[in-house]
């Protein structure tokens, strides 16, 4: 939050203010998603030892071809939010990409692909879909979207042979079947339990059970465990019960109203290039609140994202005006 708050102070134009942003945060997620490719195919052994100590079993065995790769976070559920909300800050920019920029972006989605979180894949569909729904030159961008999801399709389909590995081309297409049969996938109804007793539970305490009995926070406690939540919504509701939820979703939708002024702003404005800045931070807002039917999204890695973007369409370029003295 107090780096957004810094970052609305800078003395920048909005527009190149967010270029440099998008620029340093695709670099950055180049040489994650780099090293996420070669964890993937050799696994060192750091990072297999990482995974036998925390126990997480959601990432798989740790071995080559046999896990979710994370890269140098710790899980692939933040590197895929990280991932996602890159290419979302991107988007405005895929008009006018160099070679180099094109390779990174279909580095990034196809290493987003690997990561095997459906609730990402989702998120970034949903956020490209509210982006074309804004954007100048729309059915340009969707030209451009079309693509890039022949091309990944064609990835995916060829995953075995680009990997050299079967068993990965065999997993890939077994996370893709499951979005259509959601019914008998077991992380689909474990979330949907969320919507019955915890629910009702929560329901039951207006004024919530405290801070810190869910996430990580909650390894403090007795159990000494880590309490995984997964909806964030049905976990502020338990957590702080109606006042503090209430506040939690005036937050999230003060950020949607930010960003479509913002936008609306520069629509009227004439300024395509701040419209289509906005219209992605618009596109990132809806896909964090979205997620938030999975998992908490806005306390952690993706906090930093939900308050730079706002941060950037905060931004207000006022030259400084000296006196001169005759």
């Amino acid at each position: 939050m107090f780096f957004g708050l810094w970052v609305a102070t800078l003395d920048i134009a909005p527009d190149a203010l967010s270029d440099r942003v998008a620029t340093i945060g695709l670099w950055i997620a180049t040489a994650l998603a780099v090293y996420a490719v070669f964890q993937y195919v050799a696994l060192p052994e750091w990072d297999a030892a990482w995974m036998r100590n925390t126990a997480l079993v959601s990432i798989g065995n740790p071995a080559p071809f046999q896990f979710r790769p994370f890269s140098t976070l710790n899980a692939p559920g933040p590197f895929a939010d990280f991932l996602v909300a890159v290419l979302l800050l991107n988007l405005p920019r895929l008009k006018h990409l160099s070679l180099l920029q094109a390779a990174q972006i279909m580095l990034l989605v196809g290493v987003l692909v690997l990561t095997m979180v459906r609730t990402a894949w989702l998120a970034a569909a949903v956020g490209v879909l509210a982006y074309l729904l804004l954007s100048p030159n729309r059915w340009k961008n969707l030209a451009i979207f079309s693509l890039v999801g022949v091309a990944c399709t064609v990835l995916v389909l060829n995953a075995s042979v680009l990997l050299g590995n079967d068993q990965a081309g065999s997993d890939l297409s077994r996370r893709f079947e499951t979005l259509g049969n959601l019914q008998s996938d077991t992380s689909y109804n474990d979330r949907q339990a969320y919507l019955g007793d915890k629910l009702q539970t929560a329901l039951g305490q207006p004024t919530g059970s405290g801070l810190g009995l869910l996430g990580t926070a909650a390894k403090l406690g007795s159990s000494a465990q880590v309490v995984d939540f997964d909806n964030g919504y049905v976990a502020r509701l338990t957590e702080m019960g109606y006042f503090g939820t209430a506040c939690y979703l005036a937050t999230l939708i003060a950020g949607l109203v930010l960003a479509w002024r913002y936008w609306d702003g520069a629509r009227r404005r004439g300024s395509q290039r701040e419209a289509a800045f906005g219209a992605a931070v618009f596109a990132l807002q809806i896909t964090l609140a979205f997620t938030d039917i999975s998992s908490d999204h806005h306390n952690g890695f993706s906090g930093i994202f939900f308050w730079l973007s706002l941060a950037l369409v905060c931004c207000r370029h006022q030259p400084i005006r000296r006196a001169v003295r005759g």
